[in-house]
């Protein structure tokens, strides 16, 4: 007996941009998730191999009539077109729960295969407390271990052996070390802001045309141009409100982060070691790292209780003191794994930054 078939080989090819938007009240009180979206629907000459993917929710209302407040959303923009896709939601669900983000990408895969994906979590972001507030569910938020959950799972489900190309926050102080470290085990690339940001957030109607003209683009220069097209709309805004302009954005390139966590695990050995059981070695430790540049304060200059400070600037602090000088040549030799890891960083003149923050909570007051 014989038979005969006719298979069809399709190249994958292409970006999907999947933006998970939970609005909350930057929504509800001044519609600037919906100011973004209709940044996104301006841009014209969107390419077939560019897929643009929103799920909209967390909010109490919306600016835009045609997005539910009373439950979540999907919708396709396609050609300056904004197109529900589903609409089977029955309830508020939650943002800040990971089988929600799992859900939206799960759907986002089967139906929408390309050569990359790239994932925008659009809100508030709180450093180790985590991003996506929603504030119709008690303002529950997405750590950094269930947003890892999250995409892990999604990927396992849909047969996605290869990691996604990249992730950004359009969120506040997301620049952290944990937070990087997490994503690492499935993104290629990382965009955040170690500073709050500035709530219009992305200048989308800046970057899109990057990625219309080039939607093969490698993850980590497309992320430059995010960060960078953000730089120059905030300035411009800041010079308009006689602000200084404090914004910060940075590109990790996330296969340079073994080797990141390795060097900074080696001063953190040493530092052990000289602590020891000395309480107070330990309270000077986290007041040496307390003195360099703190993000996310209040508008008097106070600690929100954030604890995130920019790491070149608090080992410094660290080296420089006779207690903990010996770990200065681990400290170089970190530098360069940062550096290396850290493939864009921009910051404006108010400030100062590295690119990258470390978590340090409550001057380290470990009870011995």
């Amino acid at each position: 007996f014989t038979a005969s078939c006719q298979i069809t080989v399709k190249e994958v090819v292409g970006t999907t941009v999947m933006i998970y938007m939970c609005g909350a009240d930057l929504e509800s009180d001044n519609g600037l998730a919906s100011m973004d979206l209709d940044e996104i629907l301006s841009v014209s000459g969107q390419p077939d191999e560019v897929n643009i993917l929103v799920e909209t929710g967390g909010a109490k209302s919306w600016r835009k009539s045609q997005i539910p407040n009373n439950k979540l959303a999907r919708w396709e923009i396609r050609n300056r077109q904004f197109i529900k896709k589903s609409d089977s939601f029955t309830t508020n669900t939650n943002m800040g729960l990971t089988s929600t983000l799992q859900s939206f990408l799960e759907w986002g895969f089967e139906n929408y295969q390309s050569d990359k994906y790239g994932l925008i979590l659009w809100n508030h972001g709180g450093a180790m407390g985590g991003c996506c507030f929603d504030e119709n569910n008690g303002d529950d938020s997405l750590s950094a271990d269930e947003v890892y959950t999250a995409v892990k799972n999604a990927r396992a489900n849909k047969g996605i052996s290869d990691k996604l190309e990249w992730i950004t926050y359009d969120a506040c102080l997301m620049a952290v070390q944990d937070v990087a470290e997490y994503n690492s085990y499935n993104f290629n690339y990382m965009l955040s802001s170690q500073e709050s940001e500035a709530g219009y957030g992305y200048d989308y109607d800046a970057w899109l045309p990057t990625l219309y003209n080039n939607p093969g683009i490698n993850g980590g220069d497309l992320l430059e141009v995010i960060g960078h097209t953000f730089m120059v709309e905030e300035k411009n805004l800041f010079q308009t409100w006689g602000d200084p302009f404090d914004q910060t954005q940075s590109v990790y390139d996330l296969s340079k982060m073994p080797a990141y966590k390795t060097a900074f695990e080696a001063i953190a050995s040493d530092l052990n070691s000289i602590i020891g059981s000395n309480a107070s070695r330990a309270k000077s430790l986290g007041q040496l790292i307390a003195q360099a540049r703190e993000y996310g304060l209040d508008e008097y200059g106070d600690s929100c209780g954030f604890e995130i400070y920019d790491m070149k600037e608090a080992l410094n602090k660290v080296k420089a003191n006779a207690t903990f000088s010996s770990i200065s040549s681990k400290v170089n030799a970190f530098y360069n794994a940062l550096d290396d890891m850290v493939i864009y960083e921009e910051h404006g003149e108010a400030t100062t930054g590295c690119g990258i923050c470390i978590f340090s909570p409550c001057y380290l007051s470990i009870p011995y």
